[in-house]
């Protein structure tokens, strides 16, 4: 699918709504199609605001929305079992019921919570559940957490919004992991290669807990940015990259918007906070 739109993409807001309300104040804001890239909730204060704004965005132009592992954690709560509750609860979510419920949030009764919530919010829940697990044109590809080495078709929709390491690297030990990995490692491991086309960009983790290197003369790794957890991208030789755009918005209050034309060149990066 070719698409000739010059994108403006942010993820993992998280429910952080002053970073995002300053997306006005990028140029040439209106002539750029907004990109949504998952974990629009919790953490933040202002979950509620920072859903209906993506909504509205949805309805209103062209923009797009991705679903991250928090939309679904969400999903669980308000659908799953006992340990899909407990699971997004142990996630930030508690700041987001909160947000939705105010006083009528009761910690002790699920049930109640969850017919509030589906009473008072039907449509945005419908908007969260429509939500795509990816977005592919002929140069760009938008996926929240990332991708197998074997491609799409190779990864499930749950693994697209949780993937790390499995995504991150060529190879990697299964006991060095995420933040183990990250405080214990002793060499940094090889990033993978592109195992797709288009120029993947991906949010999930804060860039600044992101690893690896490109061995010697087989390319380069770019970062984007100045302050706090700037863009990063991963590029070899002869093959489209891969960036990372997570700003850090619970740690840094930092937002990175990434301005990406239509052949999946990176243009600009704004960091709002």
């Amino acid at each position: 699918m070719t698409n000739t739109t010059t994108d403006l993409i942010v993820s993992d807001i998280h429910g952080f709504f002053n970073p995002l309300q300053k997306i006005t104040h990028i140029p040439e804001f209106n002539q750029m199609r907004l990109v949504f890239l998952g974990d629009f909730i919790d953490r933040g204060q202002d979950s509620l605001a920072v859903l209906q704004y993506i909504q509205n965005a949805v309805k209103k132009s062209n923009a797009l929305a991705i679903r991250g592992d928090h939309e679904d954690l969400l999903l669980g709560y308000l659908f799953g079992d006992r340990s899909d509750q407990k699971l997004y609860l142990q996630n930030g979510g508690e700041t987001t019921l909160i947000n939705l419920l105010g006083a009528a949030y009761d910690v002790q009764n699920i049930k109640q919570n969850q017919t509030l919530i589906k009473d008072r919010y039907s449509d945005l829940i419908q908007f969260i559940e429509s939500l795509p697990y990816f977005y592919q044109d002929e140069h760009r590809l938008y996926v929240h957490g990332g991708i197998y080495p074997q491609g799409l078709a190779a990864t499930s929709d749950f693994d697209k919004t949780w993937l790390r390491e499995d995504y991150w690297f060529q190879t990697h030990h299964w006991n060095e992991r995420h933040s183990l990995g990250y405080l214990t490692r002793r060499e940094a491991p090889n990033f993978g290669h592109n195992p797709v086309a288009q120029t993947i960009v991906t949010g999930h983790t804060i860039t600044t807990m992101i690893y690896g290197k490109v061995p010697e003369s087989q390319g380069e790794i770019k970062t984007y940015g100045q302050q706090k957890a700037p863009v990063l991208a991963v590029e070899y030789e002869n093959e489209a990259p891969r960036i990372f755009i997570d700003g850090g918005s619970y740690i840094y209050s930092n937002l990175n918007f990434l301005k990406l034309d239509p052949l999946g060149k990176v243009q600009n990066v704004y960091q709002l906070d």
